[in-house]
Parts: structure tokens; sequence; C-alpha cells
């Protein structure tokens, strides 16, 4: 059975390559992205060299801002198309204030253009 930090690597892989890649992905989230790209690979911890999780927060914030539903990225969907309603922002911008800060409809509205327009249901 898979783990949780090894399911969500897997569908943020699915979502960055549905979106067009890593640099397109980080863009929708205001993210480097080498930040983006270390949550997909799960980089080796510098001091324990086990590789690095995603926290629940995070992970929730990522769904927020690109309007997947709650809990998406736990979830194991290797089967399964990508929601229609998974979002970003238009060309990288906007986004939203990122884990922990307090989300505004605009920052989540902002969020609804990019990733729109690359996903549907049975792509």
């Amino acid at each position: 059975m898979k783990q949780i930090d090894d399911i969500r690597r897997d569908n943020l892989k699915r979502l960055a390559d549905k979106v067009g890649g890593i640099a397109a992905l980080a863009g929708a989230l205001k993210r480097s992205d080498a930040q983006v790209s270390q949550w997909i690979r799960g980089a080796p911890h510098s001091v324990t060299g086990k590789p690095r999780g995603m926290k629940s927060v995070t992970a929730r914030w990522i769904e927020t801002t690109t309007e997947l539903p709650p809990g998406w990225l736990d979830q194991n969907h290797e089967a399964s198309p990508l929601p229609a309603r998974a979002r970003g922002p238009p060309g990288g911008a906007g986004g939203g204030p990122g884990p922990g800060a307090g989300h505004t409809h605009q920052a989540r509205r902002s969020a609804g253009f990019f990733i729109r327009h690359f996903l549907a249901f049975g792509s």
C-alpha cells in the first residue's frame, strides 16, 4: 500500500504533467520551480537523508489554490481523470498567499484560468 507522501507526490506530478510541467504548476502556485520539484521528487532531507514529505496544510493549500476538491491530493487517482475544476492562474500570475495564510475569494478566483484550460474530464 502506498504511503500518503507517495500518493501526494504522484498526484502533484500528474497535475504538473497535465498543465505543462513543473514550471507551469509553480507559476500557478506562485512558488519556485525548485520547490514544486522538491515536493514532486521528495527531495532528501539534508540531515536525515529521508525523502521530505508534504504537510497536510500544504496539500490543502494546493487544492484550494487550484480548486481541486478537498483531500484530492491524498487519494490514489492512478486510473482516474483529473477534475475539470482544477485551476490555476493565467500565465503564472496570481495564486494565493500560501500555506497557513488566509485565502481570500479574490485569490482563489484569480487562480481561475490557467489549469482550467488544460484540464477536463476524460482527457
